[in-house]
């Protein structure tokens, strides 16, 4: 069976070299490539599929496609026990092209096939296991996504009235364009992971590892940032939505950076470390910089998938142990793992020359010259400093420093762990390099100069820093304190979504208990049809009665007449 999975994974991975070769040819040609197949006409309406092929799309594909191929041969290593592995690669490999479909798409009605795809599929993949802890997750994934899907399908809806759902034909001149914005924002928070819509991205970590690495990097979570970016030529005309934007993406990038610092298990704190690069881009994309936030975007995939890969060969090491407290000294035993993760955490916090160094560093200059407000640019750079610190407590209290914790099957030579790790690591380094040689459009030469170039690289020195003197002098390595309650639940953020899920559908069945089931079948249907049938049953005895008096009296008449003649 696991030969269909090395097929996967070179199939992929040369469709991945190919889009990447082509988005070259795209991007330096400036040729924009246009399917479309017109299924229906109405009323000069055309309902159909288009696919777009552009620089943008094609370069997405091929690191979706490549982080796919990576995930498929890691998955032989770490899902090589499963008795459903055949399963699994067909959710995995419906995952992966319900994203492609959303990546080529630029109509609401065609995305809408892989926006749908991507919620149904990211269910089955978080309760793959089928315990009490994934069926949770999967139900708060479920629902918060399919708010947004409400979003996406009422702007179908409104998009009627204007003769087309294609992104490159709008025509924005007034009517109904706000609450359009307004509904596509919904959309994109929710599939993003957005404040007030972020409790179900640690949930979902509830899935096997390749499936987190999968939908936490490249996939799910980055759908919604991609959809703005294609949707932004509306959304930027809103000033009201471009806040909304920007503001939700500095409260999640801080809100992430700060329960990171406060978590222990490592899965959780690596699903934030993603949430808070998710914010940044959303801060990038309110700021009218979507070619800087597909920038980090991309990169941020390789290195995330990277990490998420190193953690998962991390806990498959120490028997399913995730607490970094019964963790450490991973270098010794695993030195390969522990190179690569040395490298996703090194361009995680934008340490120079490492991938996420050329987006992140461009973002945080180009914003010291935007017209911020200073709330938003101290939650900006703290965030950015949050980023640091749990970054450099979670390399130093999984590898140098001993808690007490002790792998049991220290190997570090299984080449379907270490072979995807390798390529991506390689990834991590050279990609962002790379893209940005290739020339970010609209940014091919930097016009910040002195402190507002420089103040972004002491914000590395200052997070290591911080982040060094906590795990060397606060017991437990990382911080714990009685806030704790607060900060590492996430603002209470969990409780509110499960409260906004729980509560609505224990109402309904008070509804359904006290009037449908209740009031209602006394007066509804149920009601009427007995109230009726006593009626019914007491006029036909009225009736019968009535028949045998008017009997009895003609009887009556009729011999008194009788009576009479005779």
């Amino acid at each position: 069976m696991f030969w269909l999975y090395f097929v996967i994974f070179g199939g992929l991975f040369s469709l991945s070299l190919l889009c990447c070769f082509f988005g070259v040819l795209a991007l330096y040609g400036g040729w924009v490539l246009i399917m479309e197949w017109v299924i229906i006409r109405v009323i000069g309406l055309d309902l159909g599929f288009i696919l777009m092929f552009d620089w943008m799309s094609l370069f997405f594909m091929g690191v979706v496609l490549l982080i796919s191929s990576c995930v498929f041969y890691y998955s032989v290593g770490y899902m090589g026990g499963d008795s459903n592995i055949l399963r699994f690669g067909l959710l995995v490999l419906l995952f992966v092209i319900s994203m492609l479909f959303v990546i080529v798409s630029p109509s609401f009605i065609s995305i809408l096939l892989g926006w749908d795809g991507l919620g149904l599929v990211s269910y089955c993949l978080v309760i793959y296991y089928q315990n009490y802890r994934s069926y949770n997750a999967g139900m708060i994934t479920g629902v918060t996504n399919r708010l947004g899907d409400v979003g996406l399908l009422l702007t179908i809806g409104l998009l009627f009235s204007y003769g087309s759902w294609n992104f490159y034909s709008f025509d924005v001149s007034g009517g109904l364009w706000g609450l359009i914005s307004i509904l596509v924002l919904l959309a994109g928070f929710t599939k993003s992971a957005q404040i007030p819509f972020s409790a179900w991205l640690p949930a979902a970590m509830a899935a096997p590892t390749p499936v987190s690495a999968l939908v936490h990097s490249s996939t799910l979570v980055t759908a919604g940032v991609y959809l703005l970016i294609r949707f932004y030529g509306v959304l930027g005309l809103f000033w009201w939505v471009v806040m909304l934007i920007v503001y939700g993406g500095v409260l999640t990038m801080f809100m992430a950076g700060m329960v990171a610092n406060f978590e222990m298990d490592m899965s959780k704190i690596i699903a934030l470390s993603t949430l808070s690069q998710l914010g940044l881009m959303m801060v990038s994309v309110g700021l009218g910089n979507i070619y800087l936030a597909f920038f980090h975007l991309v990169v941020h995939a390789i290195f995330s998938a990277l990490l998420f890969l190193c953690g998962g060969k991390m806990i498959h090491s120490f028997g399913g142990e995730q607490d970094l407290r019964h963790m450490g000294g991973v270098v010794v035993g695993l030195p390969v793992s522990s190179v690569s993760l040395n490298v996703a955490n090194f361009s995680l916090c934008g340490m120079p020359f490492m991938s996420g160094f050329y987006s992140k560093d461009l973002i945080l200059e180009m914003s010291g010259s935007w017209s911020m407000n200073l709330i938003l640019f101290v939650l900006m750079v703290v965030g950015t400093i949050f980023t640091f610190m749990y970054t450099v407590s979670f390399c130093m209290s999984s590898m140098i420093v001993y808690y007490g914790g002790w792998g049991f099957k220290w190997d570090d030579d299984d080449f379907n762990y270490l072979f995807p790790m390798v390529i991506l690591s390689v990834g991590g380094v050279v990609s962002g390099s790379f893209l940005f040689w290739l020339g970010v459009p609209g940014y091919d030469m930097s016009f910040v100069y002195g402190v507002d170039s420089i103040w972004p690289a002491f914000l590395v020195l200052l997070g290591v820093f911080i982040s060094w003197s906590l795990v060397s002098f606060v017991v437990g390595g990382l911080v714990s304190v009685s806030l704790s309650d607060f900060f590492g639940g996430m603002w209470f953020i969990p409780g509110l979504s499960t409260g906004c899920i729980y509560y609505p559908l224990d109402w309904g069945r008070l509804v359904v208990s006290y009037l449908d089931s209740g009031w209602g079948e006394a007066f509804g249907g149920q009601g009427l049809y007995s109230f009726e049938s006593d009626v019914g049953s007491m006029l036909q005895a009225f009736q019968g009665v009535i028949f045998t008096v008017v009997m009895f009296v003609l009887i009556l008449w009729v011999l008194i007449a009788w009576c009479s003649i005779f």
